[in-house]
C-alpha cells in the first residue's frame, strides 16, 4: 500500500471505530434507560401519536406513568406561555422515592382508594419561579388515553389527586384531591 493509501486506511478505521465506540457508549447508557434496562431500573420508552416529541412511558418497581413531553398546558390549566422542561429518569426517581411519607402527612391519615403503587401518574415538567417543578398527576381509574392526554376529572374522591415537586429543593407541595359531586 501507497503511504498516502496507507494513511487515508488508518484515518478511516479510527473513525469508524470511535463511531462504534461511541454507539457502545450510547447503547449501554441511553438505550437502557429508554427500553428496558437492567433489574431494578425503570423502564422507559415511547407511546403516543406524536413523532417528534413523543411522550414515554415509565415503568418502576412501585409505579407506572408518563412523561409529557409535547404540548400539554391546557389540559392541566395553564397559560401557554408557561415554559416548560421534559424531567428525566433521575428526576421521576426522586420524585418516587418520597412520594409514600408525603403522601401520608398530606392526606391526613385518610384510606387511599387503592394503594398507592396502583395510581397510574402523569408527569409534567414545569419552570415556576425558576425552579424546575414536576406537576404530578395520580389517579386510579382505567381512562384509556391517560398515555396521551391529561386525565382531568371534577370529583372522584383521592382517587384522583395533584401534586407538585420541587426538583431542585425536593420539597412536595400543592398537594390536592378531588372531591366528591
Amino acid at each position: 500500500m501507497k503511504p498516502t493509501k496507507l494513511k487515508k486506511w488508518i484515518y478511516t478505521t479510527l473513525v469508524l471505530l470511535c463511531l462504534i465506540g461511541l454507539s457502545n457508549i450510547a447503547l449501554r447508557f441511553y438505550i437502557p434507560d429508554m427500553f428496558g434496562g437492567p433489574p431494578g431500573r425503570p423502564t422507559l420508552r415511547p407511546v403516543g401519536k406524536s413523532s417528534s416529541k413523543p411522550n414515554f412511558y415509565i415503568r418502576g418497581g412501585e409505579y407506572e406513568g408518563v412523561i409529557f413531553t409535547n404540548t400539554f398546558y391546557a389540559s392541566i390549566g395553564l397559560d401557554k406561555q408557561t415554559p416548560y422542561w421534559i424531567p428525566s429518569v433521575g428526576d421521576i426517581q426522586n420524585f418516587e422515592k418520597g412520594l409514600r411519607a408525603e403522601m401520608e402527612k398530606f392526606s391526613s391519615g385518610k384510606k387511599l382508594a387503592v394503594p398507592l403503587s396502583k395510581y397510574k401518574r402523569q408527569y409534567f415538567g414545569i419552570l415556576k419561579k425558576g425552579h424546575k417543578v414536576i406537576f404530578v398527576n395520580l389517579f386510579c381509574g382505567d381512562e384509556s388515553y391517560w398515555k396521551e392526554k391529561a386525565v382531568w376529572v371534577m370529583d372522584g374522591g383521592n382517587c384522583y389527586m395533584q401534586i407538585k415537586y420541587d426538583v431542585q429543593t425536593g420539597s412536595y407541595f400543592d398537594y390536592m384531591e378531588n372531591g366528591f359531586a
